[in-house]
């Protein structure tokens, strides 16, 4: 559908006399290139204006037409003597053609700078996600680190409480035999 209306439009769109003497199958393929960024729903827009400056023009030329009948006195026109378009109506032509090449050249551009924001937040998520997923990994460190830590812990104060143990045995190891040389040596 794009590319009809793509073609459509081509096959509608005014010209200057000078812009059809020298337009070329390469100027047509590049002109289509450049249309087919274009959202149909502009392109759409294009070919009704495209349309309107012929319809304008047309009866413009009907209207004067209708003048020199009467002026002439001849009730008929031949399609022979239907006169060239009136230049203020090129000159519109051109301004609307400018005004559309301008519109295409923003939209183009408005197109470029809204798929770099959005490779820019694409990025960005990316970067949050992967610091989500680091802090994820960092918070389960910090927790198997905060268990082994307790289990140190524990054992150290089983350790401690060995020890004590050890101590409390060597002190009455040592009271037994204090006692044992006391009595032997009596």
């Amino acid at each position: 559908i794009k590319t009809a209306l793509i073609d459509l439009y081509l096959s509608v769109k005014v010209r200057k006399t000078e812009e059809i003497e020298g337009y070329t199958e390469e100027k047509y393929e590049k002109e289509k290139e450049v249309l087919e960024e274009t959202d149909p729903i502009v392109l759409i827009g294009y070919i009704k204006t495209s349309v309107d400056i012929l319809l304008n023009i047309k009866k413009d030329e009907q209207e004067e037409a209708k003048e020199r009948e009467k002026e002439e006195g001849s009730s008929f026109l031949s399609e022979k003597s239907q006169p060239e378009p009136p230049k203020k109506y090129e000159q519109q032509l051109q301004k609307f053609e400018d005004e559309t090449r301008t519109h295409i050249r923003i939209e183009q551009q408005l197109k470029l700078f809204i798929d770099d924001l959005q490779e820019k937040q694409e990025q960005d998520e990316k970067k949050k996600k992967e610091t989500e997923h680091r802090m994820k990994k960092v918070l389960t460190e910090n927790k198997d680190l905060k268990e082994k830590l307790k289990e140190k812990d524990l054992q150290c104060e089983k350790l401690m409480e060995k020890s004590k143990q050890f101590e409390h045995d060597m002190a009455k190891l040592t009271e037994k035999i204090t006692s044992l040389q006391t009595i032997q040596e009596e």
